[in-house]
């Protein structure tokens, strides 16, 4: 620029590529934009353009512009280069963003028959198989990424105990993250994981008193923050929900009554956090005009950075319900059948929640609610028979047990 002349396209590329490390998606496209002409008739930066548009509009959630561009690149690429099979893996990822499952791993198949010897490959297929819930899947991809590079990383291993953690195998997950620990004990994620699990593997062999013990110092230390794509494992409202189901387990219902509220209140501000720095990261890769669009989509949204279960509205308040539910039977163990009743109503006034979980949570609850009526005595008898008469309406199998 300073001699009067445009920078060569590699500088420009390079300039986009430190923007996007920067944080600057929109930037980098811009100077992009400005590449593409120079680029005409080289065929090497023509590749390394479209590489980089798919990378920027990838970031940029564009989805769709990102699978032209790597349709593109795949097409202009001979099969066995890296690039081609990049171009596989990023194409598969927005396919997988989209909700293309299909698409997505047909992708990645062929990126995995294309380069067998490559473990980021298998470890990519890995991180597909867990997001789409083929855990086992993901179990062997991992585990394959480790034997092609001689070693197990701390975060294949954290990758590794999420899927057998997922398969309910909480022995393998620990060991994993143990392992994970002890190749990297600065790992506050490893190392977070790990002191939750063995908590939850106390609870799993009986020990309540020890595990609750665990869970408490665990909640009263700050969840460090997801880094290099790794979620963090038992946010604080799912360590409030062991930590109440082990107080029930020990007989202190009230202390686990409080417990589950305080699951539900976590996990509906962590949503509203979430969302909240979602559309500020929105409003600094575009306009403000496409904030505004985000925030009208709001009431469907999905935050990616959040736990499934509770990534949703609508899953927040499905969860709120499955907590109120606890509290129901804690409310029942300390006999407490007036307050008892009233939350039973208060969930069934969450219809949409209910039709969500299914036919069987409203069954379950009017069933609790002609129990709770039932133990009021006799002022109550006509209510406990028309909630009994409900519930037998939708699944015979509550009050059939009752009755015997």
């Amino acid at each position: 620029q300073i001699s009067g002349r445009p920078p060569p396209i590699g500088a420009g590329h390079l300039r986009a590529a430190c923007l996007c490390s920067l944080g600057r998606p929109q930037d980098a496209r811009d100077v992009l934009m400005q590449c593409r002409e120079l680029g005409r008739g080289n065929p090497e930066a023509l590749a390394r353009q479209m590489a980089l548009e798919a990378e920027v509009l990838m970031l940029l959630q564009q989805y769709e512009d990102a699978i032209e561009a790597c349709s593109v690149l795949i097409d202009s690429t001979a099969p066995g280069a890296p690039s081609h099979v990049e171009a596989r893996l990023m194409r598969g990822c927005c396919h997988s963003e989209l909700g293309e499952a299909d698409r997505a791993f047909e992708d990645y198949r062929e990126a995995l028959v294309l380069a067998p010897e490559r473990p980021d490959v298998h470890e990519a297929s890995g991180e597909l198989f867990l997001q789409h819930g083929c855990f086992q899947e993901a179990v062997t991809a991992f585990t394959t990424a480790a034997k092609l590079t001689d070693v197990m990383s701390q975060r294949l291993s954290y990758k590794r105990g999420l899927a057998h953690l997922a398969l309910g195998n909480a022995a393998a997950a620990l060991k994993d993250m143990l392992r994970a620990s002890r190749i990297s004990p600065n790992m506050a994620l490893a190392a977070r994981a790990r002191d939750g699990l063995g908590a939850l593997q106390s609870a799993i062999d009986g020990d309540f008193r020890h595990a609750h013990v665990r869970l408490n110092v665990l909640l009263h230390a700050p969840p460090p923050p997801a880094t290099d794509r790794l979620p963090t494992l038992l946010m604080p409202f799912e360590l409030a929900v062991y930590r109440g189901v082990c107080s029930l387990y020990l007989g202190e219902a009230a202390a686990a009554a409080q417990d589950f509220q305080a699951a539900a209140d976590l996990a509906f501000q962590d949503f509203e956090s979430s969302c909240f720095m979602e559309l500020v990261e929105t409003a600094q890769r575009s306009t403000m005009s496409a904030a505004q669009t985000s925030l009208s989509q709001q009431p469907g949204q999905t935050v990616s950075r959040l736990h499934p279960d509770v990534a949703s509205k609508r899953g927040v308040e499905c969860f709120g319900c499955e907590a109120s539910y606890n509290i129901v039977l804690c409310q029942l163990m300390m006999r407490q059948y007036r307050g008892a009743l009233d939350t039973c109503q208060q969930l069934l006034a969450q219809e949409r929640a209910l039709r969500d979980i299914g036919p069987h949570a409203v069954c379950l609850i009017h069933f609790l609610v002609g129990v709770c009526s039932l133990a009021l005595g006799e002022s109550a008898d006509q209510a406990a028979r028309e909630a009994f008469t409900k519930s037998y309406a939708f699944d015979p199998r509550y009050v059939d047990d009752f009755l015997r």
